[in-house]
């Protein structure tokens, strides 16, 4: 765990690190026409551009994902389920509960709940997460019989 606070604090900056403060986290929303843009075609009403608004809106989630963890590392817990939170509520909205993406940012969500001391909330997490996991599995090994 020491390596990973270590790498934590590379990626926030010493000084944050130290004080367990430092600057605000961008929380990352979708812009007023939501993740699919104004048409909701996927492509924010680009009319066929190749990179979608959807695409582009999860891409900043999964970011936005990864610093929770460094500041769940980090102690930042407020901040880590924000950015937890919004990754993953996004992700079930765009994805599906049952995508990977999105199963994996509910199990790092249920880890911060954990951390927190909010045990009641991880547990439901993480067992809906083992629940979905599971099924996608059976679902697969169903495809190749």
């Amino acid at each position: 765990s020491s390596f990973r606070q270590a790498a934590a604090r590379q990626v926030v900056g010493a000084e944050a690190a130290r004080s367990r403060e430092g600057p605000p986290v961008e929380i990352l929303q979708p812009g007023p026409d939501g993740p699919d843009g104004p048409d909701g075609s996927g492509n924010g009403g680009g009319g066929g551009s190749k990179g979608s608004a959807s695409a582009v809106f999860l891409n900043e989630h999964a970011a936005g994902g990864n610093l929770g963890l460094v500041l769940m590392e980090l102690g930042r817990f407020e901040e880590a389920g924000r950015l937890l939170s919004g990754a993953h509520e996004a992700q079930r909205a765009v994805l599906g509960k049952a995508h990977p993406h999105t199963l994996t940012t509910g199990g790092n969500l249920g880890l911060l709940r954990q951390r927190e001391g909010k045990f009641q909330e991880a547990l439901r997490l993480l067992q809906e997460t083992l629940a979905l996991k599971r099924a996608r599995a059976e679902k697969r090994a169903e495809k190749r019989t």
